[in-house]
């Protein structure tokens, strides 16, 4: 029997106590449930019926109601738990002759399942006793995905992503778009993007709900409105036709214009089919990055009455508009915390989110003080840093969500949300573990705060999330994600190994100085990466794919540090027919990874990026 020092649970739950001997599960074993409301919870029982069946051969017998005098499993649910000040906590306890899990509420007991199943597949049919009694840190423990840089996943990748992120006790997902959702009446904006459907997000909703996941809508309202602006119908809407010399993200038309009414008419059309498909009573207007803001259509209202003034006044607009609908707006804090004295004006119901993907103490310190003060409710949001690095940046990405943790438990945030991006104008390359693997990670924040373990983040993340019980599916994706640390940082916090995979091979030389020794010790470094992944042992039905996965993250790396080496011009550079042939190679894998997790929309754009890196190569020749 494995002791307890042994578990690495995630999250890590808060009291835990050993107790004498242990359990052990039978064939046959009774599994009864009691609840004024059994219906509610029943499904969640029947899920653990499945989970034992599956994992220990072990045929349980689930009943509803106390019929059973001394059931093997006791579900208890609707009554206060002592020592747990938390409906979505749980006691868990596990006794030579029963295990008994009480709970609150449905989603108390779904937690505590979570936990118990954790311990299951360590254990075994025989599992320890003991005492847990665990509640979260955050009452909103969330997930974004960014569906609108090029990649949209396929629906059975949504399903397994929201049955992993459930286990790990996250309650909320947001699925961001621009334009991947299939609007009927704005068929133009998504032609080509093989979006999510009304159909389909009806049915992830239910799959959410189902898990206690909520799902928020998500679209953008303000900026990042480009792939809508592009288009002949809606260019009128922009601030600005375009920008010289161009801003951040080019100088192509960005942001809706604020002063007019149409902008607001446009948004308010979107609403009309989008919030349908949903459920929850929040929606995520996002409202961030209004770059052009004021250079344009704004100017002589923003001269007029200030630019947080304008701002507030659209934000009013969106916030009225979905109070009329019974639905509460949740909205990016970035634009809102540069004109603090408009924000005791916000709307009544208004949640903001600190958003911050690479420092550990800003802006979650500030902000979270600045809301705070204010009487704001607002999350934490930090993120995995995967978009702009390809691979990660593991000790950033660490410091950067227990920051977030910190600091949101100090100022009383509500929620915490772990960002997944792409990288506009550049898509979404990174392979999915990479994101999942700090989708983990930031579960474990979310719920058990700033006291959740770091220690043993690559053994813990690796074995919960890929079921790789050898260590090194974990230890791999930390080491590969601390690459970066050897190179210059590429402009917004890029990392060198994604520039060279996106830049000319000119542009990469002006980033600064990359030693020959730096790049062949990476490639050599990331061989031995590789040797190593063939010892993980993966569990699941996508354990080949998984590793497919991990082995195109390295070989990714391996490609960007030949470029670095044919930049410089180093002796030991490979030759442009070599590069050629690696580069064909490299996308036959992406194609082939991409078929398996996602839409094909947007990958004929992704790999014509990549396309344009095989030109530079027969261009040297």
């Amino acid at each position: 029997m494995k002791a307890i020092s042994e578990f690495d649970l995630l999250p890590a739950v808060k009291n835990l106590v050993q107790g004498d001997g242990s359990f052990i599960f039978k064939d046959g074993a009774v599994v009864a449930v009691v609840s004024d409301s059994i219906a509610d919870v029943w499904p969640v029982a029947l899920r653990l019926r499945g989970t034992l069946l599956h994992t220990l051969g072990v045929r349980v017998e689930v009943v509803a109601g106390n019929g059973v005098s001394f059931p093997d499993v006791l579900l208890d649910v609707g009554r206060e738990v002592p020592g747990v000040p938390d409906d979505q906590g749980y006691a868990l306890r596990i006794e030579q002759d029963r295990i008994t899990v009480r709970a609150a509420s449905g989603r108390g007991l779904h937690h505590g399942l979570s936990t118990l199943v954790q311990i299951v597949a360590d254990s075994g049919r025989t599992v320890p006793c003991l005492d847990i009694l665990d509640w979260p840190e955050f009452e909103v423990r969330g997930v974004l995905l960014d569906v609108s840089r090029d990649r949209v996943p396929n629906m059975e990748t949504l399903f397994r992503l929201i049955d992993e992120l459930a286990s790990f006790k996250v309650n909320q997902l947001h699925l961001y778009t621009e334009h991947t959702f299939g609007y009927l009446r704005h068929p133009e904006v998504w032609a080509n993007a093989s979006p999510i459907t009304a159909e389909e997000m009806i049915a992830l909703d239910r799959y959410c709900r189902d898990r206690y996941v909520e799902l928020v809508p998500c679209q953008a309202t303000l900026g990042h409105m480009h792939r809508w602006l592009r288009h002949r119908e809606y260019a009128h809407l922009a601030e600005v036709e375009r920008t010289d010399p161009p801003l951040l993200w080019g100088s192509f038309p960005f942001s809706l214009a604020a002063v007019d009414p149409e902008s607001v008419e446009l948004v308010r059309s979107l609403y009309d089919e989008l919030l349908p498909c949903f459920t929850s009573p929040l929606v995520n207007a996002c409202l961030d990055e209004a770059q052009h803001g004021g250079l344009g259509r704004s100017r002589a209202a923003i001269e007029e009455r200030g630019a947080g003034t304008v701002y507030l006044e659209y934000v009013t607009k969106i916030a009225e508009d979905l109070a009329s609908r019974n639905r509460r707006m949740l909205m990016w804090a970035d634009v809102l915390a540069t004109h603090p004295h408009v924000i005791p004006d916000l709307p009544d119901g208004v949640t903001a989110l600190v958003w911050g993907y690479i420092g550990s103490d800003e802006p979650f310190a500030t902000q979270g003080a600045l809301f705070a003060e204010a009487g704001v409710p607002f999350y934490v949001c930090p993120g995995t840093w995967s978009g702009g690095t390809v691979v990660g940046a593991s000790d950033r990405t660490l410091a950067n969500q227990n920051g977030a943790a910190r600091h949101g438990s100090k100022f009383g945030a509500v929620g915490y949300l772990v960002n997944d991006w792409g990288r506009l104008q550049n898509g979404t390359i990174q392979p999915l573990p990479i994101s999942r693997f700090w989708l983990g990670v930031g579960a474990g924040f979310g719920w058990a705060g700033p006291d959740a373990s770091t220690s043993n983040v690559p053994q813990t993340v690796g074995r919960r999330v890929f079921g790789d019980r050898t260590g090194a599916a974990g230890s791999i994706l930390y080491e590969i994600g601390n690459l970066y640390q050897r190179f210059p940082i590429g402009p917004y916090n890029a990392s060198f190994l994604f520039e060279a995979l996106r830049e000319p091979l000119e542009s990469l030389r002006g980033l600064g100085e990359v030693p020959e020794e730096t790049l062949n010790r990476t490639i050599a470094d990331l061989a031995d990466l590789e040797g190593r992944l063939a010892l993980a042992a993966f569990e699941g039905q996508d354990a080949v794919l998984v590793k497919q996965e991990m082995q195109l993250a390295i070989h990714l790396a391996v490609h960007a540090c030949h470029r670095g080496l044919l930049a410089h011009r180093y002796e030991s550079a490979p030759s442009s027919d070599l590069m050629s042939a690696e580069l064909e190679q490299l996308i036959r894998e992406f194609v082939d990874v991409w078929s398996a997790r996602f839409r094909p929309g947007g990958l004929a754009g992704t790999v014509a990026r990549f396309g344009r890196l095989g030109e530079e190569y027969r261009g040297s020749e």
